[in-house]
């Protein structure tokens, strides 16, 4: 159950789909740590990670339209 006030990740990304700049941040902010850790396990190489975290951000962004909602 999520608390009040926090809205979920399929939310955000939902306003993300119309634009709004500042639900990908919060996406980016909720989940930075988490993935660039994954990333830096799997490649090894701490520059080369935060490029990828980058492109993997830029890549939601710029594909945000063809996001589909979960069912």
């Amino acid at each position: 159950m999520m608390n009040k006030g926090i809205e979920s990740d399929e939310g955000l990304m939902l306003r993300v789909v119309r634009g709004q700049r500042e639900c990908l941040a919060t996406l980016i902010r909720r989940h930075a740590s988490s993935l660039l850790t994954y990333i830096q396990r799997m490649i090894g190489d701490r520059h080369r990670s935060e490029e990828l975290f980058q492109e993997v951000f830029l890549a939601v962004w710029t594909k945000r339209r063809q996001y589909a909602f979960p069912k």
